[in-house]
């Protein structure tokens, strides 16, 4: 999760530096559009504890810094949500089930608490689709590069 001012510049500077080459992938955890300004304004669980400052993009700003930066989106995949929300239960599982280890490194119940209740708060986001898992390729235009089918 990058800080809300500095992947409105990554597109950008990669428009710049990496895509003169080829392609950029690019995979963003997502909020709806309908949710994005009230998101950003918005203090929250995972802005707080887990990825302080940091930020989602809505699929919309993804676009429409991509277009400012000149990009052009070649391919554009919507991972399937219930397979991260699959993924997020099995790693809150992994957690509980090495618990004692985890405890032994040195680590406290607070830690322990704070990324269960992260990998459950996440898994719930992708369940009911109030977080998206998007897959963006972006070239340049005139990238003469691109496979022919």
């Amino acid at each position: 999760m990058l800080a809300m001012n500095t992947w409105t510049h990554f597109l950008p500077a990669a428009s710049l530096t990496w895509l003169k080459m080829a392609f950029l992938s690019y995979r963003a955890i997502t909020m709806p559009d309908e949710l994005y300004e009230e998101y950003i304004r918005s203090p929250g669980f995972i802005k707080e504890y887990i990825f302080p400052g940091g930020s989602l993009p809505s699929l919309s700003r993804i676009t429409s810094v991509s277009a400012s930066a000149k990009l052009c989106i070649e391919h554009l995949e919507n991972i399937n949500g219930d397979q991260y929300y699959l993924t997020l239960r099995s790693w809150r599982d992994n957690l509980i089930a090495n618990k004692d280890e985890i405890l032994a490194l040195g680590f406290d119940e607070k830690f322990i608490r704070v990324w269960e209740y992260y990998f459950i708060y996440c898994a719930a986001g992708f369940r009911t689709r109030t977080l998206g898992d998007y897959q963006v390729v972006f070239s340049r235009p005139g990238n003469n590069k691109l496979a022919l089918a």
